[in-house]
């Protein structure tokens, strides 16, 4: 793959465009291929260098807040777009292996609750290559009215995961 690379345009460079931007978007924070025209007259490859390694922390970001979004509104299915399918999990109390073990797991925590409201922060991304770690903090609001006492209990700690780019977009390898 080639690196990042910086070609200042000429009047006698062919390539060289009139726009400042040409880029194609994709969904879901799957890798995108573009070339900048910074300010300086620069044209840079988003395929590789600074701008990729922004773009896939943005995308890997996206990968862990949408796992809070999906196990807030049970949207299991969701969830599931997020792991790949040989993701482990490492949880208080079991080790699970499988994204549909993953799933279900999770889906029989929390269904019997009546709501939850998982708030993720301080994320740190370290991309290498092809491969990504996370650290995040979360704190989780989880409600269950039939409980004895307040029915309301809050969890907090820490999420550390592996992520591996796929062809669309990142896939958590472990949790």
């Amino acid at each position: 793959m080639d690196r990042a690379y910086a070609v200042p345009p000429t009047q006698h460079d062919p390539t060289h465009q009139e726009t400042r931007r040409s880029a194609s978007s994709c969904r879901h924070g799957a890798p995108t291929r573009a070339r900048f025209q910074g300010a300086t007259g620069m044209t840079f490859s988003a395929e590789s260098g600074p701008v990729q390694e922004l773009l896939d922390k943005s995308a890997i970001t996206e990968v862990i807040h949408t796992l809070a979004h999906a196990m807030d509104t049970r949207d299991w299915d969701l969830l599931a777009t997020r792991y790949a399918p040989e993701a482990e999990g490492d949880y208080v109390n079991a080790h699970v292996a499988g994204r549909e073990a993953i799933i279900a797991g999770t889906k029989a925590f929390l269904e019997p609750l009546d709501a939850t409201h998982h708030l993720v922060g301080n994320l740190r991304v370290t991309v290498d290559v092809d491969t990504a770690t996370t650290h995040a903090t979360f704190i989780a609001q989880h409600v269950r009215a039939e409980a004895t006492g307040s029915g309301q209990y809050i969890l907090g700690g820490t999420y550390q995961d592996t992520l591996r780019r796929t062809d669309a977009d990142w896939k958590i390898t472990r949790r």
